[in-house]
């Protein structure tokens, strides 16, 4: 399902999520609005376990790359 030419979303903990603000609830926010097919990038220091869960949970598919000792990509489409 997952093809780099899908992906319509890119945040970055860093750069896209506010310090005050949880980035699952942003994560989350972005990815009810996102088609079924289109698929959303996280950019993490951290898996983001939980947030994978609750994804899985709500019908999203999710897969995540290491590319780098502390980063993580997570894809995320809705199916």
């Amino acid at each position: 399902w997952f093809h780099e030419e899908n992906v319509v979303v890119q945040l970055s903990e860093e750069h896209d999520i506010d310090e005050s603000t949880m980035p699952l609830i942003v994560i989350i926010k972005h990815c009810n609005q996102i088609k079924e097919g289109d698929i959303l990038e996280f950019q993490s220091e951290f898996l983001p376990v939980p947030g994978i869960d609750l994804l899985r949970a709500k019908g999203f598919l999710t897969w995540t790359h290491q590319p780098s000792e502390n980063s993580y990509l997570t894809y995320i489409s809705r199916v």
